[in-house]
């Protein structure tokens, strides 16, 4: 059964054995605010879920995405910057920002057995925008982005820069290798890019959540 993030912080407070008063402290928030994060009348901030994850004994791949194993354990962790970009499964963004708003936690194990990548250092997750790539990704799922394919290899979803904006969609070669800008959602017409079109393969999407690999 699929769970939610708030089905994780009961469980997370549940199976630690300790106080409200005791994870609160060691939270630095009232009592009172890791009730509601419990009872899920109020969601924790993404520090305040690590600060949670670490006081409960919980990894935090699995607080944030439910994923991995619930136990924390400190080797074999790889340590995956989330960028401040949203790219776009819509009608594209001109911004990509290579700022980093926090690191996420993966087990090594765990990426291997579930994950097809180039290299650990060239993984970083980013946030997708809008709605041309459902059902497969919808709007606000992380995507965890392998920075080290940077060109079409075969037809898979990519995040790239095209005419200064950045999409996260579907690339296929055609037979006369120009490429296809393809939109799972049907309510968006595919693309065949132009010699002439600026175009840069950020990386390929590897994983993404709800979950789903690729």
């Amino acid at each position: 059964m699929k769970q939610d993030l708030t089905d994780r912080i009961r469980m997370a407070i549940d199976e630690s054995g300790k106080s409200m008063s005791a994870i609160a402290r060691e939270m630095g928030v009232t009592p009172q605010a890791v009730r509601a994060y419990r009872e899920g009348i109020s969601s924790p901030s993404m520090d305040r879920l690590d600060a949670l994850a670490k006081a409960t004994g919980k990894s935090s791949e699995w607080m944030h995405l439910g994923i991995g194993e619930r136990e924390d354990k400190q080797e074999g962790i790889i340590s995956v910057p989330l960028l401040e970009v949203r790219a776009s499964a819509g009608t594209g963004c001109i911004n990509f920002s290579e700022q980093i708003v926090r690191r996420i936690d993966f087990f090594e194990d765990w990426l291997k057995r579930n994950v097809r990548y180039t290299n650990r250092n060239n993984l970083d997750m980013i946030t997708a925008s809008g709605d041309s790539m459902e059902p497969t990704i919808n709007s606000g799922d992380l995507l965890l982005i392998d920075h080290g394919v940077n060109e079409v290899l075969y037809d898979s979803i990519y995040v790239a820069m095209v005419n200064g904006e950045v999409y996260v969609k579907r690339f296929q070669k055609t037979p006369s290798r120009t490429l296809l800008m393809i939109s799972d959602n049907k309510k968006y017409q595919s693309f065949e890019l132009k010699p002439e079109d600026e175009i840069r393969i950020i990386g390929r999407v590897v994983y993404f959540w709800t979950g789903g690999t690729l």
